[in-house]
């Protein structure tokens, strides 16, 4: 019998680990009517008032991100399916950010903070934005704070989020010179 107690050993063990991936992964995106991916946990706006969102996001103690993207796009895709599928990662960026999601060819009217109005696929070109995914991070009045374009695995992808938490931008800091700063500290800590 000690050959059957170790394979429900090891059925058991098998069990808590599948149990352990389902829970620690966030709800799955679903595809929008448009073609986009889409998370629970972005704002649907069906009209873009970009001074109401920043309201918003500044009431709610947090950072506004604007995400662009556009029907197709493989990067996009990959984005949904592995990184805002990571529990934690999700965790952290709502915690500190609200998120708004734009089609980078859309149609949908987007008003600026002085009163401005024009198509999301003109504002993109107004900020230079010409790849997908690429998140925007505002400040107070509108303007790009940091950008963020393509994708990136989720550890380099929640770890532009904090430099941005981290007052990163404001300091007149690279994204990559602090993260080869942060993983010297991790390595000289032991971690």
């Amino acid at each position: 019998m000690p050959h059957y107690s170790f394979i429900r050993r090891i059925g058991f063990i098998v069990l808590i680990g599948l149990a352990v991936i389902w829970l620690s992964e966030a709800p799955a995106a679903q595809l929008k009517p448009n073609g986009m991916h889409h998370q629970p946990w972005i704002k649907d706006q069906p009209k873009f008032v970009l001074k109401e969102s920043l309201k918003q996001a500044e009431q709610a103690g947090k950072g506004l991100v604007i995400l662009f993207e556009q029907k197709g796009c493989v990067y996009c895709k990959a984005l949904h399916e592995k990184n805002f599928t990571d529990k934690g990662l999700v965790e952290f960026i709502t915690k500190h950010f609200n998120f708004l999601q734009l089609d980078l060819w859309g149609k949908r009217q987007v008003t600026l903070p002085g009163g401005e109005t024009m198509a999301e696929q003109d504002y993109a070109r107004s900020i230079t934005v010409t790849n997908t995914p690429t998140a925007l991070f505002l400040n107070a009045d509108g303007g790009v704070r940091f950008r963020l374009p393509g994708f990136a695995p989720a550890p380099v992808y929640q770890a532009a989020f904090e430099f941005v938490v981290e007052g990163g931008p404001e300091q007149n800091l690279s994204l990559m010179p602090w993260l080869r700063e942060r993983l010297k500290k991790k390595q000289a800590e032991g971690g």
